[in-house]
């Protein structure tokens, strides 16, 4: 038995291994066909390097992505979203552990986030580690770590895709644009460097766990397999404000856009049955959910068919 499982863990490695090794490869010969002084040569050897991190530690910092003029740009922008994570956490019973509230429907709300969702660094390195074909995931995200926040648990961001074997290729890559200096007073994300290649029964222990300092306007990415978690802000008056976009790769969806291949007022007269199949409902692993409510329950409260939102 041992044996085995040594077998499949070497074989997730190898399989790990080669499809970075394809994309850097692939990278390796667009830097080759610069020429010097072209001013795509520096990106492209930035996201380089930091993708290989990423592959190897499971993360990596850019610390530089934003200057402070678009920190400040962003971030004034972006205020009233973050005013309504605090809000909604201020409304958490005090006498629990307060996690961050999470706005996950950024894009729906503002084009605030637009210019670093398409920064050309950003994009080179999930490309690099996802590859050409990717997707939002859990989409672009807002929140806001303030005073009196306690640690989110360890956890890894590709746990819907419970299935598949561990270690395994990169299926989800997060990247967190700190809009405030991180530090591990104000509850900087926990980091368990190289647990992307853990098998599936490892947990990691209190001292594989790290924080690291970075200054508003880097960004964080992170390999879905990999352990994190956000910090407590244990400070009395420092807020830790992050946009967050999260990657998946392209070909884990359906073949057909079932959403607009049928249109929305006829499945919604369809059987739940068929509604399921369709997707307006979530999997047992929490994909298909619409900022926690059920996607059929959002359908029809969109038409006017349902007063509230159902929780899942």
């Amino acid at each position: 038995m041992a044996d085995a499982a040594a077998r499949r863990h070497a074989a997730g490695m190898d399989l790990r291994e080669e499809d970075f090794a394809v994309r850097a490869a692939a990278m390796r010969r667009a830097i080759a066909l610069q020429s010097a002084g072209d001013p795509l040569l520096p990106l492209l050897a930035r996201a380089e390097a930091a993708a290989a991190q990423v592959h190897r530690q499971g993360y990596a910092i850019l610390p530089d992505l934003l200057p402070p003029a678009a920190v400040r740009r962003v971030g004034d922008a972006l205020a009233p979203l973050f005013e309504e994570t605090i809000a909604r956490f201020e409304r958490l019973d005090p006498q629990l552990p307060r996690q961050a509230v999470h706005l996950h429907d950024v894009l729906a709300r503002t084009r605030a986030a637009d210019e670093v969702a398409l920064d050309p660094l950003l994009r080179l390195v999930v490309g690099t580690i996802l590859g050409a074909d990717f997707l939002f995931h859990a989409g672009a995200i807002v929140m806001a770590h303030g005073p009196g926040t306690a640690a989110q648990p360890l956890h890894r961001d590709d746990a819907s895709f419970a299935v598949l074997p561990r270690p395994r290729m990169p299926l989800v890559l997060t990247a967190a644009v700190a809009l405030d200096d991180f530090t591990p007073e104000n509850g900087a994300t926990r980091l368990v460097p190289g647990s992307c290649w853990w098998e599936r029964s490892r947990r990691p222990l209190p001292e594989e766990v790290v924080q690291r300092d970075m200054p508003a306007g880097s960004v964080l990415l992170w390999d879905g397999a990999m352990f994190h978690g956000g910090g407590a802000n244990i400070t009395p008056d420092r807020m830790r404000r992050t946009l967050t976009f999260n990657y998946v790769r392209g070909w884990l969806r359906t073949q057909f856009n079932q959403f607009l291949s049928v249109p929305a007022e006829i499945a919604l007269s369809l059987p739940a049955e068929l509604q399921r199949a369709l997707g307006y409902a979530p999997s047992a692993k929490g994909l298909g959910g619409c900022e926690g409510e059920e996607p059929l329950a959002r359908l029809q409260r969109i038409a006017g068919l349902s007063a509230a939102p159902t929780g899942w």
